[in-house]
C-alpha cells in the first residue's frame, strides 16, 4: 500500500514474479473526485502506476499486475 499526501503525485509499479505483464491498474481507497490515476501502463516484467492526490487528505493505493508465464 503507497500512501500520498495532498497536493502530491506518486509513481508504484507491480511486479510478476515469473511471466509477463498482459494487464493492470490501480486500486484506491478514496472516493474524493480530486483523486485521479494520471498514468497506467506495462513496463519491463510489470505494471507502472501514477496517482495525483488533489484532496485534502492522504490517501493510499496498491498497483497490480496480471502476468502471463
Amino acid at each position: 500500500q503507497v500512501e500520498v499526501a495532498p497536493g502530491a503525485q506518486i509513481g508504484e509499479a507491480a511486479i510478476c514474479g515469473t511471466g509477463v505483464p498482459l494487464s493492470g491498474g490501480v486500486r484506491t481507497t478514496s472516493a474524493s473526485l480530486q483523486v485521479g490515476i494520471n498514468s497506467s501502463y506495462p513496463i519491463s516484467g510489470g505494471w507502472q502506476v501514477y496517482v495525483n492526490n488533489g484532496s485534502t487528505q492522504d490517501i493510499f493505493f496498491n498497483p497490480y499486475v496480471v502476468c502471463a508465464s
